[in-house]
């Protein structure tokens, strides 16, 4: 259920930055027991461990009907004999709140581990995924910390029929696949045996009109090879491919070594599409997305002219593409003296062809809907341009990148000492160039230009002259005793917003080319940076010039822990920023296999919202403050399922999203979460996260700039509940 009520923006930026001390706080508490008879006396306690400090758990006895807690992040469990209690992660606060806590017939299993070091093993988790769906009295998914004492692991895990993955850090997983865990009883997993590796982890899909047994899949996991390699280099791929099979839930694992793997699936006449990832030593890598088998088709592309204007072979890039165009997979060709290429085992849906002369220089690019086997035309326009480039009136050897977004041309050039150039280039779409990016050393010289247009001349060719002004920007990098911080990087945020960034050895800098009007700049140092952007004004003179001072101070640090009840969150990544920094670049970082990150802000921060994606646990949006202590950020999976879908902009207004008192926007949301979006992202903002964590969400609306929006439009507010389903729409 969703309400819609008004959030101006400069009241939704205040309670994002405002939060009242809380006192404890009152939570009620539910308790489902599955399996269980109904109306049987209940006896046995709730344990609250803190996420801060879980060495010091808060015990209270049942029944209970609600229980108090100090603010912040608890896991609340029931400790009742015969049962396995799911984790439930409480993030307590000052509003009336709701517990469910679910118990489920107690299993357990038995393994003896041992470590190809010859070392004893002191650790083990062991993470279950129910086969059966349709089994309610078994939780979908959870984890939990094995004791593990001269070899003999024991682990306490709900009654089921599972699938099983053994994990120790450092090491190649170990499954058991369809594990039937009979209520008081123990299953014996056998010898688990752990070589120090890493492991892919992910499951395939066959659409739902196909009978095939998933178990009968093939998954071949190969070394990458790069476009053109010779067939010695082929054979050696070939011969180090590594095959496995789903089990008959279509779950798969591959033990793998370091380095870079393509992957794919396919049964009979089925394909999937193959896939490109990176393997770090000691991590598990899982996939995000299932690998779908469709029936394959073979596209042929045709390029015209067949030869590059240097009597060449083109280089054909086939890329996979969801709706809005993302990269989710690529390969490349070489064409034939006549221009084609053929790409095999093509999957239905969006595909990109890219017509590629040298490394990252596209000369031509469209979009194909893929639906059978086909063959596909690709014209490329060329013409000789000509020209100069000048700096004032001095001549600038520099390097020139050209765009043209229509027909996907991205192509580079280099002018002369003299200033002047001769290159046979792709033709832009009505002969203007979207964006030119000069960049020279010696001035330092990083500017962007805006449609450009080329001089036509009656033989074909065409002429391009680039003058830009000699306006500047002098300064030098100093800390707070006034001593040059070296070495810095300096931005430079022109009139136009756009972003450049100079680099500087000895905290001085010579920024040049600029156009008149406020530049804000900030500058970054080790371990410092710029309190907050400094505006400096340039006049219109063609050789206006100003100096300025850019003071660093020490920065701040987020940093911390992410962690599940059991230990470190493996593989997750997080974005954080401060609240309204809508300049802040959108990084992800990772933290490392004991779950610790640390993130650098500037001296002024005081709160950040930070978003959390961790494998296997449910997507997390909250707010923080930054203190010298370190963070501990929690994660569980008992999330549900929240879909958003909003226009892209209205009035100058983006869709944000509110939760835990963070707000981000909601294209940002999607892009930490790993999702793919289902519409082109110009347009609409439309994605699904399968795993959130529950509690209320709001999308509302606040102007990224200036805003033309006579009314802002009213928030759309819902409740997410633990396994549940919530739609935020406008």
């Amino acid at each position: 259920m969703t309400m819609t009520h008004r959030l101006p923006a400069a009241i939704l930026l205040a309670l994002v930055g405002a939060i009242a001390q809380l006192q404890a706080a009152e939570i009620a508490i539910h308790l489902h027991r599955h399996g269980a008879t109904t109306g049987a006396k209940v006896t046995g306690t709730i344990t609250a461990q803190s996420v801060v400090d879980p060495s010091r758990p808060l015990v209270f006895e049942l029944p209970a009907e609600s229980i108090s807690l100090p603010p912040g992040d608890w896991f609340l469990s029931a400790r009742i004999d015969g049962d396995w209690s799911e984790p439930r992660l409480v993030t307590v606060r000052d509003e009336v709140q709701a517990a469910d806590l679910n118990t489920y017939p107690l299993a357990r299993v038995t393994a003896r581990v041992s470590l190809d070091s010859g070392k004893e093993a002191h650790e083990l988790q062991t993470y279950f995924h129910r086969v059966s769906l349709e089994d309610t009295n078994t939780p979908s998914e959870g984890s939990v910390a094995c004791d593990v004492v001269k070899g003999m692991a024991t682990c306490q895990l709900p009654a089921g029929t599972l699938d099983l993955a053994f994990r120790i850090t450092g090491f190649a997983s170990r499954y058991r696949w369809n594990a039937a865990l009979a209520p008081h009883a123990t299953f014996d997993a056998g010898a688990l045996h752990f070589v120090p590796g890493s492991t892919l982890s992910g499951r395939v899909e066959i659409p739902q009109r196909r009978e095939a047994r998933l178990d009968r899949v093939n998954i071949i996991v190969k070394p990458a090879i790069f476009p053109g390699a010779n067939e010695q280099f082929r054979h050696r791929n070939e011969s180090a491919r590594i095959t496995a099979h789903p089990s008959r839930r279509g779950l798969f694992a591959v033990d793998l070594p370091a380095g870079q793997f393509t992957i794919q699936a396919s049964y009979n006449e089925l394909i999937s599409e193959e896939l490109k990832l990176d393997m770090a030593a000691g991590h598990e890598a899982q996939l995000r997305q299932p690998l779908r088998l469709e029936p394959q088709r073979s596209i042929t592309v045709r390029v015209h002219p067949p030869l590059d204007p240097w009597s060449k072979p083109w280089t054909v890039e086939f890329a996979s593409v969801d709706p809005t165009g993302f990269l989710l997979s690529e390969r490349a060709l070489k064409t034939s003296l006549d221009g084609s290429c053929r790409f095999d085992n093509v999957l239905p849906g969006p595909h990109r062809v890219t017509v590629v002369r040298a490394a990252n220089q596209s000369w031509a690019s469209e979009m194909f809907d893929v639906d059978r086997d086909a063959t596909f035309d690709v014209d490329v326009h060329v013409v000789r341009l000509t020209g100069t480039i000048r700096l004032g009136t001095k001549p600038l050897a520099a390097t020139a990148t050209l765009r043209s977004f229509e027909p996907g041309a991205s192509v580079v050039f280099r002018s002369k000492a003299d200033g002047t150039f001769a290159a046979r280039l792709p033709v832009p779409e009505h002969d203007t160039w979207d964006e030119i990016e000069i960049a020279a050393d010696s001035p330092p010289v990083k500017r962007t230009l805006q449609h450009v247009h080329i001089q036509r001349h009656d033989d074909g060719s065409a002429e391009l002259n680039l003058n830009l002004p000699s306006r500047s920007i002098t300064g030098t990098v100093v800390d707070q005793m006034g001593r040059p911080a070296a070495p810095a990087m300096i931005d430079v945020i022109a009139p136009d917003q756009s972003l450049q960034q100079i680099e500087s050895s000895d905290g001085s800098f010579l920024m040049t080319a600029l156009e008149p009007g406020r530049h804000r700049l900030r500058a970054f140092a080790k371990d410092m940076e710029s309190i907050d952007l400094q505006d400096v004004t340039l006049g219109d003179d063609n050789d206006a010039t100003t100096d300025t001072v850019l003071v660093v101070a020490p920065i701040r640090h987020l940093h911390g822990v992410i962690r599940a009840l059991d230990g470190p969150a493996l593989g997750a990544v997080l974005f954080a920023t401060p609240p309204a920094d809508r300049t802040r670049p959108i990084i992800l970082s990772r933290a490392d296999p004991e779950g610790r990150f640390d993130i650098r802000f500037p001296a002024a921060t005081s709160e950040v919202a930070v978003a959390i994606n961790a494998p296997g646990f449910a997507f997390r949006l909250t707010r923080t403050t930054l203190g010298n202590d370190e963070e501990t950020f929690a994660v569980d999976q008992n999330g549900g399922t929240l879909s958003i879908d909003a226009p892209a902009t209205q009035s100058g207004l983006r869709p944000y999203l509110l939760h835990n008192g963070a707000a981000l926007a909601a294209a940002v949301i999607g892009y930490v979460a790993g999702v793919p979006f289902q519409a082109n992202l110009s347009e609409r903002v439309r994605f699904q996260i399968p795993s959130t964590e529950p509690g209320t969400y709001s999308l509302c609306w606040v102007a990224d700039g200036p805003s033309t929006a006579k009314e802002i439009p009213p928030c759309v507010t819902g409740a997410l509940a633990p396994h549940g389903t919530l739609t935020l729409s406008q």
